[in-house]
């Protein structure tokens, strides 16, 4: 995508820089448009600036094509949803339109005033004096900055053109792929689940230790139990003679 979005943005780009040169050249070349005064009418010729003009007009509206088709109408086809990059665009993108409409019309009158022919003389108004208007009669040329201005407007255009395509594409790759650091995992990459081991005998907290302080601060574990104490066996049942134990004498005697 990126390799498409530089191929365009030059094409455009080009395309608005010749656009800026025949304008320029049809400016220096009105000045031979007119051929004089035959006595009934104006005679002009038909000069450089014709071709030039009408060059300039189509090649400021195929960039301005090019520019629209490759956005999609600047993001009008596309999936809805806005944004500020979104709405930039479409701004940048009516701008842009609206100077190439004025453009072309300059370029096709001047274009056509250096077409050559005859015409009438034309009236002019010279001032005002003794509260009277005057006027003069002459020949009619093209103004001076029409080339010039419609050259300065194309190269606006196109840069708003340009600017608007690179905007909607950065929206489109931040609405397709997320925002960087988002948590949204690239398209194509492989998704792997980390593996969980136990924590090494070395991490396990003691008695009275806080989650996820260290161990040093532990408190010794309780000593263990001691064994219990062996005690004497009980005394007989019949208690103890003098020579020891005796036993129980059998029955019938003394």
């Amino acid at each position: 995508m990126q390799k498409r979005v530089v191929l365009v943005s030059a094409a455009a780009a080009v395309l608005g820089l010749a656009v800026a040169v025949l304008g320029f050249v049809s400016e220096r070349a009105r000045f031979k448009a007119l051929v004089g005064y035959d006595g009934q009418r104006c005679v002009y010729r038909r000069t450089a600036a014709f071709g030039c003009g009408i060059a300039a007009a189509v090649l400021v509206l195929a960039g301005m094509a090019i520019a629209t088709a490759a956005s999609g109408c600047f993001g009008r086809r596309s999936a809805p949803g806005g944004g500020g990059r979104r709405s930039t665009a479409v701004k940048l993108s009516a701008i842009a339109w609206a100077l190439v409409v004025a453009a072309t019309v300059m370029f096709l009158y001047g274009a056509w005033r250096n077409s050559g022919g005859t015409s009438g003389v034309s009236r002019f108004r010279g001032g005002q004096r003794f509260n009277r208007t005057f006027y003069y009669y002459g020949c009619a040329v093209v103004r001076g900055g029409i080339f010039a201005t419609a050259s300065i407007a194309s190269a606006v255009a196109t840069a708003c053109a340009v600017a608007a395509y690179v905007n909607l594409h950065k929206q489109d790759e931040e609405g397709q792929y997320g925002e960087p650091g988002g948590g949204v995992a690239m398209m194509g990459q492989p998704q792997w689940s980390q593996p969980s081991y136990p924590p090494p005998p070395s991490q396990f907290a003691g008695p009275g230790v806080a989650m996820g302080q260290p161990t040093q601060w532990a408190q010794p574990y309780p000593a263990a139990y001691p064994p219990p104490a062996g005690y004497p066996a009980p005394p007989p049942h019949h208690g103890y003679g003098a020579g020891g134990y005796a036993g129980k004498p059998p029955a019938g005697t003394a």
